[in-house]
């Protein structure tokens, strides 16, 4: 199963808008693409080049959320094209496309954290290097029993003490918003075996 998202990261140039397509098995982010604007055929270069890469066989389950790319005719029309079963999630339910969502969670707290890129064209470049030389190659969960995930960190990521919460996207960084950490709490599954993500319990009150 191949799950799809979109997900944003700030530069001084405006929003870079990144689609994803991850390999629901591997943890792998099978195909990537990122652009200025979102419209449809950003998500349709990630797919693409998903199935450039892996060439999977008919009948591969691709799940979504509900948004516009994902939802319209010329992207199921490609998703046919290639045999490949369309799934999105339950109306308001990210959980559905949880281990997606945990790797943005991941990639805007390792690689950028409270980091501004000068240009979409840095903020691109170091994506590239996060997921094709980093992450895709060293950084795996330790879900696929390899043993990764220990490895060090890059160089170039950002220290932890400059880090704020991974969430960058319009609207999240309001102060004051409450449900502002939800998206990316709730998305860091400790189910990826490693430990990573893994919520600490709230201590109890002593009566």
């Amino acid at each position: 199963m191949w799950q799809a998202d979109i997900t944003y990261v700030a530069t001084k140039e405006g929003w870079l808008y990144v689609a994803g397509v991850l390999d629901a098995c591997s943890r792998r982010i099978v195909g990537w693409a990122a652009d200025d604007a979102m419209p449809t055929t950003l998500v349709a270069r990630a797919f693409e080049r998903a199935v450039q890469t892996q060439r999977p066989s008919p009948g591969l389950l691709h799940h979504s959320d509900r948004g516009s790319q994902y939802a319209s005719g010329a992207y199921r029309e490609l998703l046919r094209r290639h045999g490949v079963i369309p799934s999105m999630s339950r109306a308001a339910n990210c959980y559905d496309n949880a281990k997606m969502e945990s790797f943005w969670a991941t990639l805007k707290g390792e690689l950028i954290g409270d980091h501004v890129f000068a240009t979409r064209a840095e903020a691109k470049s170091a994506i590239f290097s996060y997921i094709e030389i980093f992450y895709n190659r060293t950084r795996l969960s330790g879900f696929n029993g390899a043993g990764l995930g220990t490895a060090r960190k890059p160089n170039n990521l950002v220290p932890r003490d400059k880090r704020k919460p991974a969430s960058m996207e319009p609207g999240w960084e309001q102060p004051g918003n409450p449900n502002g950490f939800c998206k990316s709490i709730a998305s860091r599954s400790s189910f990826n075996g490693a430990g990573l993500g893994t919520a600490r319990k709230r201590p109890r009150a002593v009566v």
